[in-house]
């Protein structure tokens, strides 16, 4: 087996679906909040002709992501269909959902990296989670909460073909027996370094929550002003937003 196994490779397959994912499911959230709110700002009257505002990157991201897919999948069967038949005795499925295709068990030290791959993935998933539960509790964009389990997902595969790779490549290091003094001392450490991510991470999502919960408020009163305005002046108010991190922006169109 070499790092040119597809096997060993699989991982950075899942990375590259998870990034296509992304840029698909941006579109996928765009339209879905146009569906939901009834297609509100998609729709204006000028005159007597009905335009249709189409926001560009929407409509780029659903092209560019089917095509992506396509390409992908196009690229991944052929490697399998190659795989299996060089391999007869390590065939892979095309899609599992119990034993992950980048779970290598031919022999036992192969099966002790594989452990210890997996061991760092959960210590990665206890870490990470409950910052990504206290990042759901402010008023952010939920695209933001789907790049931050794709994140998660990109982060889980690195981190297994990384481990593999090493041991393929020749600079892992298994680990020796230790003292109780020793293994003491280094989760001591490892908790210390852990406890400073969280905390460091928690202040940052609570600042960024925060400062965007009172930017929103503002703009919100901003708004309302705006709108009081426009329905004066007897001009139709249309509300759109640009992009993922802008807040909403409203105009008066005159009829």
């Amino acid at each position: 087996m070499t790092n040119k196994d597809f096997r060993v490779q699989f991982p950075l397959w899942n990375i590259a679906l998870c990034i296509i994912l992304l840029i698909v499911t941006y579109s996928v959230v765009r339209f879905t909040d146009m569906l939901f709110n009834g297609f509100e700002g998609v729709f204006s009257n000028v005159g007597n002709n009905v335009i249709i505002n189409w926001s560009m990157l929407p409509l780029l991201s659903l092209f560019a992501g089917i095509g992506l897919l396509i390409a992908f999948f196009i690229a991944y069967f052929m490697k399998l269909k190659q795989h299996n038949k060089e391999n007869p005795r390590n065939r892979l499925n095309a899609f599992t959902s119990f034993r992950p295709n980048e779970i290598l068990e031919d022999d036992e030290m192969l099966s002790q990296v594989t452990r210890n791959a997996t061991k760092k993935v959960y210590v990665l998933y206890s870490s990470y989670l409950p910052m990504l539960v206290l990042l759901m509790f402010f008023p952010f964009d939920r695209y933001v909460f789907v790049c931050g389990i794709f994140l998660l997902l990109i982060l889980q595969n690195a981190l297994f073909y990384r481990e593999i790779r090493q041991y393929l490549s020749g600079d892992y290091r298994f680990n020796k027996k230790t003292s109780d003094h020793e293994q003491e001392k280094s989760a001591l450490h490892s908790n210390k370094i852990l406890k400073r991510v969280f905390i460091s991470a928690t202040i940052t999502i609570l600042v960024i929550g925060v400062g965007r919960i009172v930017q929103m408020e503002n703009h919100h009163e901003a708004n309302m002003l705006k709108l009081e305005a426009c329905m004066n002046s007897g001009a139709t108010a249309v509300v759109e937003k640009n992009n993922l991190l802008s807040l909403s922006t409203l105009t008066c169109e005159k009829n």
